[in-house]
């Protein structure tokens, strides 16, 4: 049941496009809550909905505004999930379609998640989003303990020196 809700939202934010915007509030909640649903399909689906409204429905800082909640929910399934969505939403539409700032500090309270895939999430979220921005992106992490700022250096590294930064990324030296 969920599933086809989901795929019935999708047929119409595609066929509606930007009259659907005045609705993404009020589907948000219900989206929210099925990525932490227990079926794959159904996650898979929610996310892809979310993608939806950000284009055409809406932006993606829009629907990220409003996706704040889902940082802090109970289930660490709907954590991962809106990580894994942010992740996709820079590959898909650029970093600059996100005041990323404002969502670091959330992603960084997640590294210390009781749940190990929510905090490996988190970390491939920090990683993904330094591909994007580069160096820009460490003074929104001077916040984090020595050992935290230590491993996520380590993984910038290892992501520099393999050459998958992206043309976008700052990659001078760390300020």
């Amino acid at each position: 049941v969920s599933l086809n809700g989901l795929e019935v939202l999708c047929l119409m934010v595609d066929r509606m496009g930007e009259q659907f915007k005045p609705h993404v509030t009020t589907v948000l909640p219900a989206v929210i809550d099925r990525l932490g649903d227990s079926k794959d399909q159904v996650r898979e689906m929610a996310q892809q909905l979310l993608l939806k409204l950000m284009m055409p429905a809406s932006t993606p800082q829009y629907v990220f505004d409003r996706l704040g909640p889902a940082f802090h929910h109970k289930l660490w399934l709907v954590k991962e999930g809106v990580l894994v969505t942010l992740q996709r939403t820079i590959n898909r539409y650029g970093a600059r379609c996100l005041l990323l700032s404002k969502l670091v500090p959330d992603i960084c309270k997640l590294l210390d998640d009781p749940s190990p895939q929510v905090r490996e999430s988190s970390v491939n979220t920090l990683v993904e989003i330094y591909r994007h921005v580069g160096e820009k992106m460490r003074r929104d992490l001077q916040s984090l303990s020595h050992q935290r700022l230590n491993q996520l250096d380590t993984k910038f590294e290892e992501l520099k020196t393999s050459g998958n930064m992206l043309p976008t990324a700052d990659i001078g030296e760390s300020l």
